[in-house]
């Protein structure tokens, strides 16, 4: 998926990110794990998305999603831009981003 600027609320849903995926194949970090949520629902996975934040090359927080099965994370974003491994990886794992989880996100 490329990646393009996009909405950042929480309260817009799982699903309406999930939506722009599908169709405009495009999206930032909240629509790719809208859409990596709604896969793993469908194969029976207890998914749920987080909207939080993490830090920002220039220094601060920025906004940030990604998915939580079982109390890993799953950051499709985090592997489109860093090139390593995103997915089944613990909070606070050494070489990944520093996630901080806001809310849960609904479907």
């Amino acid at each position: 998926m490329k990646w393009t600027t996009s909405a950042t609320s929480a309260s817009l849903g799982t699903h309406y990110y999930a939506e722009q995926g599908y169709t405009k194949h495009t999206g930032n970090c909240y629509v790719m794990a809208g859409t990596f949520f709604e896969l793993a629902k469908a194969l029976g996975y207890n998914a749920v998305q987080v909207s939080g934040s993490v830090p920002l090359r220039v220094g601060g927080y920025g906004p940030h999603s990604w998915v939580e099965i079982d109390g890993y994370v799953y950051d499709p974003d985090f592997q489109v831009e860093s090139g390593s491994n995103g997915f089944a990886i613990y909070y606070g794992k050494g070489g990944t981003w520093r996630y901080v989880k806001n809310s849960y996100m609904s479907a």
